[in-house]
């Protein structure tokens, strides 16, 4: 049994709750190889969010997930194929125009297509408030709890949007998914950023549990493109900062016994049985369709 999470979804899962995005697909590549062995990454995302409910000051939106993930030529043959999503419940409600508070509640499975199961479930909850200060500048601060296949992950966040000008604008989750873009008209824009994936996969191999913990940093370029209607289409171009697999033995992990731990290392892990950390570029290009 093969199975994975997928963690900083939440965080853009609550900003979009005020955005107008109805449906975004995406595929990955990123290719991290050596000369002498092939190893890959290959994903595909599928994300849609559906107000249910909506009156002048709160909203209720539902928004389910698909990925399908490809695991080439990894450390100790861990290469897997895997399947899974999420379905998020997001309440928002408005107190006035310059304050918000988001509500985030998930259940989550993700399992490879031979191993899909009840056992696989695992929640997520989370909040986010929003104060703007201006038309020019807003913010919101944030925390999440996330129930892991190795334990619980305790996820802080701070964002931001603000715009210089008309054209030029910095927004998202600080530091680890901020974006600077430029609307170069009303149809095209050009934007540079980084952009931070953590996944933590439990398999079953051999009679012996092992939890796969990966980090993904990258650096990016990205054009988006109104293509017609209200659908759009994007391709990114990145740099892998950091493209970092961990196998830990479950076993080291249920000594170590901490009751949650912090994302990019902090809170501290036991020992690794195994690393692997190659940096490389990375390739991403999908679709989106907003609401009129």
């Amino acid at each position: 049994m093969k199975k994975i999470l997928y963690l900083p979804v939440i965080i853009t899962t609550m900003a979009k709750a005020q955005d107008k995005e109805l449906l975004r697909t995406r595929y990955t590549y990123i290719p991290s190889g050596t000369a002498d062995k092939s190893v890959d990454i290959k994903s595909f995302d599928l994300a849609a969010g559906f107000p249910v409910l909506s009156d002048s000051s709160s909203s209720l939106i539902i928004a389910p997930t698909f990925r399908s993930a490809w695991l080439n030529g990894f450390p100790d043959n861990y290469s897997q194929n895997l399947i899974g999503g999420r379905l998020n419940l997001v309440y928002s409600t408005r107190w006035d125009e310059k304050h918000r508070l988001d509500l985030l509640l998930t259940g989550l499975a993700f399992a490879d297509n031979q191993s899909f199961g009840f056992n696989d479930l695992r929640y997520s909850l989370g909040f986010r408030y929003k104060t703007r200060v201006n038309e020019h500048f807003s913010y919101a601060f944030g925390l999440n709890y996330t129930r892991q296949y190795s334990g619980g992950l305790l996820f802080p966040f701070l964002e931001m949007d603000y715009r210089f000008s008309p054209k030029l604008r910095l927004f998202g989750p600080f530091p680890a998914n901020t974006r600077v873009e430029y609307t170069l008209s009303h149809q095209t824009y050009l934007g540079v950023g980084i952009n931070t994936d953590v996944y933590n996969y439990n398999t079953l191999r051999e009679g012996s549990r092992y939890v796969i913990n990966q980090s993904i940093m990258n650096s990016l370029v990205y054009l988006k493109q109104k293509l017609f209607g209200n659908f759009y289409g994007f391709t990114n171009v990145g740099f892998a900062i950091q493209n970092k697999t961990e196998i830990y033995d479950q076993q080291a992990l249920d000594a170590y016994d901490k009751p949650f731990t912090f994302p990019l290392g902090l809170g501290g892990r036991p020992q690794a049985a195994s690393s692997f950390n190659r940096h490389s570029l990375n390739f991403q290009a999908g679709l989106s369709c907003n609401l009129p």
